[in-house]
């Protein structure tokens, strides 16, 4: 036994000494590399044909660029509705690495954070992943382009990236000489959360010309108390958890002495528009720059 094994590990090394002799084997033609949101390099040896997203953000995108090849979707992905009658594979927070597998996908579209032990899982089984996670529009725009060249339709993504380049310039003009109100994003209401920098609505009310209240928080999206609240005493809010209505913030310990509830300032955003970053985001920048600077466009 011990020389069998023996002689299967010389056999091993013998091979692995060839390959080293023989060099680096050619990218097959068509191959393709990209970069992810995590940094993470995404190599294919041909255009994916079955995408599989856990990302409602994600299949959006991976909709607008190439609709035919998304052929899986986590529970939380039901825009646009065409998609809703895919195979699910689990929800957003506990998606199904078995499930994805039986699916047979050429590549799987995950988010960051509470979905890394999902792209562990598919490194494992070798499942090719690009994590979709961009924090602000200028990520965004990045992986417009990075999908559009890996699903193999680049002009496409071209063109959504220059749409958002567009828009951005648009709202850059028009707020220039503008006051730049302070604002609270509310991502969580009980117990509260903020997006903060390095978020997505966050990038959008700065870029709309407002002043995140929590702008200066170590994390996308921070926890924070009523009496910070109450202290930064922002000029607007936005309630985007999809529950919280104006009124019912209103009847919050010392929210009737806000500002933003003085002046009628406190919106519901739909965080759906406001919060998932792809094709509809144009539409979230314009809707935050009219809230902010009403008549000012």
């Amino acid at each position: 036994m011990k020389r069998r094994a023996g002689l299967i590990l010389l056999a091993l090394l013998a091979a692995l000494a060839g390959c080293e002799r023989d060099g680096p084997e050619s990218a097959p033609e068509g191959a393709i590399t990209v970069t992810d949101d995590a940094g993470r390099t995404v190599h294919l040896d041909k255009i994916p044909e079955r995408v599989v997203s856990t990302a409602p953000d994600a299949s959006e995108t991976v909709f607008a660029l190439a609709p035919e090849k998304l052929i899986g979707r986590s529970a939380y992905c039901d825009f646009p509705p065409e998609i809703v009658g895919l195979s699910v594979v689990g929800d957003f927070s506990n998606p199904d690495a078995e499930r994805i597998a039986a699916l047979a996908p050429d590549l799987v579209l995950v988010t960051g954070m509470e979905q890394a032990p999902l792209l562990a899982k598919l490194e494992f089984l070798g499942i090719p992943a690009y994590v979709y996670f961009p924090g602000s529009v200028e990520g965004l725009e990045r992986d417009f382009t990075e999908l559009g060249r890996l699903l193999g339709n680049p002009a496409e993504g071209e063109r959504l990236a220059a749409e958002l380049r567009e828009a951005v310039a648009e709202i850059f003009q028009k707020s220039g000489g503008l006051d730049r109100p302070r604002v609270y994003i509310e991502i969580n209401g009980d117990p509260p959360m903020a997006a903060c920098a390095g978020s997505l609505v966050g990038d959008l009310v700065e870029i709309a010309g407002g002043e995140n209240v929590f702008g200066d928080m170590p994390r996308p999206f921070h926890n924070v108390t009523p009496e910070q609240i109450l202290v930064a005493d922002p000029d607007v809010v936005f309630l985007c958890d999809g529950l919280t209505a104006p009124e019912t913030a209103a009847r919050r310990t010392g929210w009737a002495h806000l500002g933003a509830s003085a002046s009628g300032r406190v919106h519901t955003l739909d965080p759906d528009l406001v919060t998932r970053a792809g094709p509809r985001t144009v539409q979230a920048l314009q809707l935050i720059f009219d809230l902010l600077h009403p008549g000012g466009g």
